[in-house]
């Protein structure tokens, strides 16, 4: 497994430098950058600009990505993870399982654009606070295996789904992980939740990026060691 953590540009030799193998990008802040760093691009999220929605603007969600995932693969992104609460909203009074199954078929567009490029998107599930469309993991990874579209698991989302943790929704290799525990700070070594999530990992066999998503009140170094004891535990 390959370490990351979601940083701005500003930070990112100081992340590299303190052992992290990437960093984790906004794809928006990226495109409109005049420079990037010289090393250690590999994923972004925050695919969308902040006024774009699918169901008001689904021609220029469509335009979008036509445009953005191009220049994401010229840059040197591997992958681009697609969250998007507010993008992917949908008014009050839609049929949500009909809504996921439309957002699919836009994330499948988004897929074969990218697999031209030689890279891949990664949408994640995300908790009901930021959008109503795409919440629970597992049938959103199933719509979207029907697509082969690859997932993104985020176990801070996860966390957030009713009941206990059941890692057993993980039920093929995601391509990409965001990490956070349940109140979304660093997890510790020992968090039994985590540890869990690792372990499932490792049975589907697992070899992607790891990204840290979540606030860390450490120092880098110290963060990226933790997250390297977890991902080799």
């Amino acid at each position: 497994m390959k370490i990351g953590i979601c940083l701005g540009f500003d930070r990112a030799e100081e992340a590299l430098d303190a052992g992290f193998d990437y960093i984790e990008v906004g794809l928006v802040q990226a495109l409109a950058a005049d420079r990037l760093p010289g090393r250690g691009l590999y994923s972004a999220n925050l695919f969308f600009p902040a006024d774009l929605n699918l169901t008001r603007d689904p021609a220029g969600a469509r335009r979008h990505a036509r445009e953005a995932i191009p220049r994401a693969a010229e840059i040197g992104l591997k992958i681009l993870v697609i969250g998007g609460g507010g993008a992917r909203r949908a008014p009050d009074g839609t049929d949500l399982d009909e809504a996921v199954e439309r957002f699919a078929d836009y994330y499948a567009e988004c897929q074969a654009i990218a697999r031209e490029h030689g890279i891949d998107v990664a949408p994640e599930s995300l908790q009901r606070a930021e959008t109503n469309v795409g919440n629970d993991y597992l049938p959103l990874a199933r719509a979207m295996a029907a697509r082969g579209v690859p997932m993104t698991a985020d176990s801070f989302h996860m966390l957030q789904e009713d009941g206990a943790p059941d890692w057993s929704r993980l039920e093929s290799c995601p391509l990409h992980v965001h990490l956070g525990d349940r109140v979304r700070n660093l997890p510790d070594a020992e968090d039994p939740e985590i540890l869990g999530f690792f372990s499932r990992l490792r049975d589907l066999g697992f070899g992607g990026g790891v990204s840290l998503e979540c606030r860390v009140d450490v120092p880098l170094a110290e963060a990226a060691g933790r997250l390297r004891r977890m991902t080799e535990t």
